[in-house]
């Protein structure tokens, strides 16, 4: 999956990318940390879930699971995104990029892309965990 610095499309998460999702984990997880198909799918079908990827030459490299929520209100690990009553943070779920695309300023990418997403939608807060540190 060795990609060239050229120019990064970002899009919605759709289920047509759960294998390079799925793909994307492996390369930067530990076993534990999996997420499944299943609960990936049911993420991009949540009405409440901002999910993005971030594409180099046609190729999913990156991938961001987010979702509006309510300070408070997570997500745990294998857990579906929730409908709140009145959503007004942006939750940065899961960030993850291909070992073979790091350092090409995806995961910026990413971010400054469902920022400006939330900003949009008046989401007053962000927030998000860091299960395996941030690099």
């Amino acid at each position: 999956m060795k990609t060239n610095p050229v120019h990064t499309g970002v899009r919605p998460m759709r289920l047509a990318d759960l294998d390079a999702v799925l793909d994307i984990q492996r390369a930067c997880y530990g076993e534990g940390f999996l997420e499944g198909a299943d609960v990936i799918a049911r993420r991009i079908a949540s009405r409440v879930g901002l999910s993005c990827v971030a594409e180099r030459a046609g190729r999913v490299c990156a991938y961001l699971a987010a979702y509006r929520t309510q300070p408070g209100k997570l997500t745990a690990l294998h857990g579906d995104f929730d409908a709140t009553a009145q959503p007004d943070t942006l939750y940065l779920h899961d960030l993850a990029v291909h070992p073979q695309a790091t350092g090409q300023g995806l995961a910026q990418t990413l971010v400054r892309h469902l920022w400006a997403q939330g900003a949009a939608l008046v989401l007053a807060f962000g927030a998000g965990w860091a299960v395996q540190g941030w690099r």
